[in-house]
């Protein structure tokens, strides 16, 4: 009886210190620069490039174009999902790491489907204390989420550390980070929208977003704030848009993307004196990218006879470069010789 009153006791104790401390994972990690007035951030999505590389690491391509491109106003890397291939994940990780270890800038790992792993898991906890994390520089505020610990949505968890890192937050911008366009999902308006497989609307599993119905309130009670979310799981496959735009009041939802497709890109994001402006960087010199404000969800639902010319030619081009993979080899002529041992 005593050792009961002692344990309800304790439990009354935890409940008091739990609502007068309440506790939400995630972390607020320190700024990784200090506070210019000018400066500017790189977002990448899809950045291990094509499907099936031959390479491990960054896509080449990007890595290569980020060496002899960058600015000294540039302060920052962020890799918006899809950031390795490979079977050997900690090999691909650590060649990652080294990749962008010799652009010398602080990097930023989001959260996409080809990352999920326990290996992925233990090195955004060792480095940001969690798979999802903020951190601030000057007037702008950098909410990093993870749209796969519940697949193609944010989780409750994540949804209560969104709503604090704003209302906390003095910050003028806010940019939000997640790897795919959920919004995509539960809404006809961007039936059309040709991103990568996880974030079309067509994708079955897309349906279970919660963008519309949680994600997308919260956003919309800091009308104070001008909130940019930012995706990147486009670029990768080779009918994907190059890149999304769309202002909602004070909300912008904005792709870029890489891998598959002649308008590949990454984002480029200068800060003046509060101000935010977009650019989308071509990683090839035969490319027709237009300003990111062009990629509207009326304009990216147009198709055009150019257009589909212009997929055939390169859905052509990544069969033939797939066929050329030693996996594929591998794989057919297995698929073909293992049915004999086991089927009589």
């Amino acid at each position: 009886m005593r050792i009961a009153k002692i344990s309800i006791s304790l439990l009354f104790i935890g409940l008091h210190l739990f609502i007068l401390n309440p506790s939400v994972a995630g972390q607020s990690i320190s700024a990784p620069i200090n506070s210019p007035a000018k400066y500017s951030f790189i977002v990448a999505g899809h950045s291990y490039g094509p499907p099936y590389p031959s390479y491990i690491g960054v896509y080449p391509k990007f890595l290569n174009h980020l060496q002899k491109n960058l600015s000294q106003e540039t302060k920052l890397i962020i890799l918006n999902g899809d950031i390795v291939w490979g079977e050997n994940i900690l090999h691909a990780w650590q060649q990652v790491q080294a990749d962008i270890a010799s652009l010398d800038l602080p990097y930023y790992f989001v959260m996409g489907n080809h990352d999920y792993t326990q290996t992925a898991q233990d090195i955004f906890v060792k480095k940001y204390g969690d798979t999802y994390y903020s951190f601030d520089i000057g007037s702008e505020r950098f909410i990093i989420l993870d749209s796969q610990k519940s697949f193609l949505s944010i989780s409750s968890d994540q949804l209560e550390f969104l709503e604090n890192s704003l209302q906390e937050s003095p910050a003028t911008n806010v940019f939000v980070f997640f790897s795919e366009l959920l919004w995509n999902g539960n809404n006809a308006k961007y039936s059309k929208i040709k991103a990568n497989r996880n974030s079309r609307a067509s994708f079955p599993l897309l349906s279970r977003s919660n963008y519309w119905n949680e994600v997308h309130p919260i956003l919309q009670k800091h009308s104070d704030k001008n909130i940019y979310v930012i995706t990147g799981d486009v670029g990768g496959q080779a009918d994907a848009i190059p890149a999304f735009y769309e202002k909602i009041d004070h909300i912008t939802l904005i792709a870029t993307g890489m891998g598959a497709i002649k308008n590949e890109n990454y984002l480029e994001v200068n800060i003046e004196n509060g101000k935010a402006s977009f650019t989308l960087v071509p990683l090839n010199s035969d490319n027709t990218l237009k300003p990111l404000n062009y990629y509207t969800p009326e304009n990216l639902g147009r198709v055009t006879s150019q257009g589909l010319l212009e997929y055939g030619v390169r859905l052509a081009q990544e069969i033939y470069r797939i066929i050329q993979h030693p996996y594929f080899l591998a794989g057919l002529v297995s698929s073909y010789f293992l049915p004999q041992f086991f089927i009589p």
